[in-house]
């Protein structure tokens, strides 16, 4: 998947039995190795927003986009720029290794 889903995408994902509904992006999630940047973030598409329940998880972890959310004009510019830094965030272990990529990739996309 080349493109980041919009809100309200219904998706399904490896060890989870129940559709996820997307409710965000960009979610931070701490390890034993610090914390980590995640793509999505997500809630039980049958039960709602639990704030106990979210599920935070890349676009590799997507076996099948049951929904497409809705999108326009404006959605897919915010789309962009949320998977350039996305993109950044994966590439780096450092935010400020992440930030310098992410002001390279924004110059780049103005040519």
């Amino acid at each position: 998947m080349n493109k980041i889903l919009p809100i309200g995408s219904i998706v399904k994902i490896a060890d989870i039995p129940d559709e996820l509904v997307i409710i965000g992006y960009m979610g931070i999630t701490k390890n034993e190795k610090g914390y980590q940047g995640r793509s999505y973030i997500g809630c039980n598409a049958y039960d709602g927003y639990d704030e106990e329940k979210l599920i935070m998880f890349d676009e590799s972890s997507i076996d099948n986009v049951i929904f497409m959310g809705y999108k326009n004009t404006d959605t897919t510019k915010k789309l962009e720029i949320i998977k350039i830094v996305n993109d950044a965030m994966s590439e780096t272990n450092s935010l400020e290794e992440a930030k310098e990529k992410i002001i390279e990739k924004i110059k780049e996309n103005k040519q």
